[in-house]
């Protein structure tokens, strides 16, 4: 359907690195996105908070889903107190679904 790949880390779903968090910790993830798309990234199992966009500092609600709107970055961070294999990925269907990878915490 699309003739382009989606990556987080440079790799794609399903030969991906999961990305492995101790109980407790609390865990930091800049998304940057280099595209004209906004993709919505969704974490499973745990509630985010956006600490970031394009470097500069935000304070907002706790949610599961943030918005990266294009050529921009935001920080996100999550205290890992659920233990268990929880997908981290893009919330648009066609990229979910083809090429991109989701991360396992």
């Amino acid at each position: 359907m699309f003739d382009y790949v989606w990556t987080l880390n440079g790799q794609s779903w399903p030969e991906i690195t999961p990305l492995i968090v101790e109980r407790g910790q609390r865990v930091e993830i800049t998304f940057i996105d280099r595209t004209a798309m906004s993709p919505p990234m969704h974490l499973h199992g745990y509630l985010l908070q956006v600490t970031a966009i394009d470097n500069k500092p935000f304070e907002g609600a706790l949610r599961d889903t943030v918005l990266v709107m294009p050529n921009a970055s935001v920080a996100i961070q999550f205290d890992a107190d659920n233990p268990g294999v929880w997908p981290l990925h893009c919330h648009i269907l066609p990229f979910g679904s083809e090429n991109v990878q989701s991360r396992q915490i």
